[in-house]
């Protein structure tokens, strides 16, 4: 992801052989009157037979680090 002046951001995919097959993005964005937005967007799919089956598990760990980059902001 390019950096513009007020704006900067990384996202990363995951690797061949993962059982999900997704991206993450993580952006910071500090707007002319002063405010400052964190946006972090996450797309998946199951990539195995096993992920899959686990679609509801692998939805609870999404929700569960979500919920920790919220808690995590929040202490900033």
């Amino acid at each position: 992801m390019a950096h513009e002046p007020r704006r900067r951001g990384f996202a990363y995919a995951t690797l061949q052989g993962h059982p999900e097959s997704g991206e993450e993005r993580f952006v910071l964005d500090h707007d002319i009157d002063g405010d400052i937005r964190f946006t972090v967007t996450a797309v998946s799919r199951p990539a195995s037979q096993l992920a899959r089956l686990g679609g509801p598990i692998s939805r609870a760990v999404q929700g569960r680090m979500t919920q920790r980059y919220l808690a995590a902001l929040d202490r900033l």
